[in-house]
């Protein structure tokens, strides 16, 4: 018989992936410190396994703002202190990047006018979207 089943971090509780497989061969498709659970079903994006109950929850978002509007001047910032280490931030728009946050803070500059999406992974929070607009 064909199961769902999730793949989680046992140190962490990243729920590292997620999928289908007969019944006796679920525990198989965990790698070292990872863990198999078979009839779970969980969204990878938007959940991870909490270590105390042994079930999915939801994760918790990331706080600050979603809306920035600033000038495009290359000297004022958008700042988000606080953040997990690490954070994999990507910004798209006029002038796109991607980088990793390792000291917990992070401040933008926008010399381009433009819509820029920022986008911040970082578990355990669920995946922040922001969007700038400088002008």
């Amino acid at each position: 018989m064909i199961q769902s089943y999730i793949i989680y971090n046992t140190t962490t509780g990243e729920i590292i992936r997620t999928g289908f497989a007969p019944a006796d061969q679920i525990a198989a498709q965990a790698g070292p410190g990872e863990t198999a659970v078979p009839g779970v079903t969980a969204n990878d994006v938007s959940d991870r396994w909490d270590l105390a109950t042994g079930s999915p929850v939801s994760k918790d978002p990331l706080p600050g703002a979603a809306l920035f509007a600033v000038p495009a001047d290359g000297t004022t910032t958008v700042d988000f202190p606080g953040l997990p280490n690490p954070a994999t931030v990507t910004v798209t728009g006029p002038v796109s990047d991607s980088f990793t946050v390792t000291d917990g803070s992070l401040s933008l500059t926008f010399d381009t006018p433009g819509s820029y999406k920022v986008e911040i992974n970082a578990f355990p929070y669920a995946n922040k979207e922001i969007e700038i607009i400088a002008t």
